[in-house]
């Protein structure tokens, strides 16, 4: 009987131990579960450049036409739009919005600065294929090129 009795008592310790376990368990999933339930997860895109230093430049090509107009006192009897016969940057205003001005009148001039590179360059490349076709012609003399170099020589020049 004493051996009944420790069994069935190290049963319901031995129960009470899992009963308290499980209850142990089940509570902390409880909590976990209503804490992921209050956190809010924020996803944010990103995006990923290169910072770079640059000068903005931008050309308007506009054209007008003259359209009359009725006069008030606030505003001229005409107004026209002008247009220049060249794309380009304006370097200088030669007159001032709501001035008077006559055909033929300079309103305003261009920037002159990317022409006269383009200029310098286009003389630049004449000199040296000038050079080039004299070189050739030099070199031919002691058969030192091909006549197809010089017709090139010369057709470049």
């Amino acid at each position: 009987m004493n051996k009944l009795r420790t069994f069935l008592g190290l049963t319901i310790v031995l129960a009470g131990v899992l009963g308290g376990y499980y209850l142990f368990i089940k509570g902390k999933q409880n909590e976990t579960s209503e804490e992921s339930e209050n956190q809010v997860v924020t996803e944010v895109s990103v995006y990923v450049g290169k910072i770079s230093r640059s000068a903005l430049r931008g050309h308007i090509l506009a054209y007008g036409r003259v359209e009359p107009d009725v006069g008030s006192i606030a505003k001229p009897p005409a107004s026209v739009r002008i247009t220049a016969p060249a794309a380009g940057i304006v370097g200088e205003a030669l007159c001032i919005e709501g001035q008077q001005v006559n055909q033929g009148d300079t309103l305003f001039r261009l920037d002159s600065r990317v022409a006269e590179i383009a200029v310098k360059q286009a003389q630049n490349a004449v000199e040296f294929e000038e050079r080039n076709l004299e070189r050739q012609k030099e070199l031919l003399l002691i058969q030192g090129t091909s006549e197809k170099l010089l017709q090139r020589g010369t057709a470049q020049a």
